[in-house]
């Protein structure tokens, strides 16, 4: 939110000499709607997000999905 330009346009006075305010919700009930989609945010970035285990996206090889110490191999300075 406070790279938006939106905000930075809005605010733009108060940066050039303060650190950014945060804008607090109007009400308890806007502020519990946005600590949900928060939460759901950090459950899509986490991979905890119900939605994942229904994901299109599949590995087209067998394997356990891990990245192993030492990958990727570089020779002679490119990956």
């Amino acid at each position: 939110m406070l790279h938006a330009p939106s905000y930075r346009a809005c605010y733009a006075e108060f940066l050039q000499r303060d650190f950014p305010r945060i804008p607090l919700p109007r009400s308890a009930e806007q502020f519990y709607a946005l600590a949900s989609l928060g939460q759901e945010l950090m459950d899509y970035h986490l991979l905890r997000h119900p939605n994942l285990s229904r994901s299109p996206v599949k590995f087209s090889v067998a394997g356990n999905n891990r990245v192993e110490k030492g990958f990727p191999r570089c020779e002679g300075g490119h990956v």
